[in-house]
């Protein structure tokens, strides 16, 4: 099963500036929605408290596929360290975006490719809860339809993706 995922989180400190490793291991930082599809299903909306993640992950069948992937582990990792997801089984759509020569924003990929599931313009500063669900559920929406339609990297390309997250989660 493909698991599609991503999480909206606050925190007083930006990742930008101090990168997703950091961020998720900040104590200021919290979960606030996690948007998930399984397949080509529906997409479901998660709020806390959680104590695990909402889907059962067999680490010898399924897929983990987010933009940004590894914002996505640092925060599994910190938040529900329980999870076991094996890097050779997570893909990350803005990595595939720039293997296949497009931007790596998923909203510029995601135009580039002409996807029906265009990621939505947000404010992050006024905004009720069912706007964030939506944003959420169409983040999630993009990303699948993206996902479908990138190129698989070579197997070589992928042991260099796999490497990257195994240096950067020492």
């Amino acid at each position: 099963m493909d698991y599609f995922i991503d999480f909206e989180t606050h925190s007083e400190v930006d990742v930008r500036d101090v990168g997703p490793h950091a961020y998720a291991r900040d104590p200021t930082t919290g979960i606030i929605i996690l948007g998930w599809a399984a397949g080509e299903g529906p997409v479901r909306i998660e709020k806390p408290p959680m104590a695990r993640l909402p889907f059962r992950f067999n680490p010898r069948e399924d897929r983990l596929i987010s933009h940004n992937i590894e914002f996505e582990l640092a925060i599994i990792k910190q938040f529900f360290p329980e999870e076991k997801i094996p890097f050779s089984k997570v893909y990350d759509t803005a990595a595939l975006s720039v293997h296949a020569g497009l931007p790596s924003s998923l909203d510029e990929a995601g135009e580039s490719l002409g996807i029906a599931n265009k990621k939505i313009k947000f404010n992050w500063k006024d905004y009720t809860e069912e706007q964030l669900f939506e944003y959420c559920r169409q983040d999630v929406k993009a990303c699948r339809e993206l996902f479908r339609k990138l190129p698989e990297m070579t197997p070589r390309e992928r042991q260099i993706f796999i490497a990257h997250l195994i240096i950067n989660f020492r």
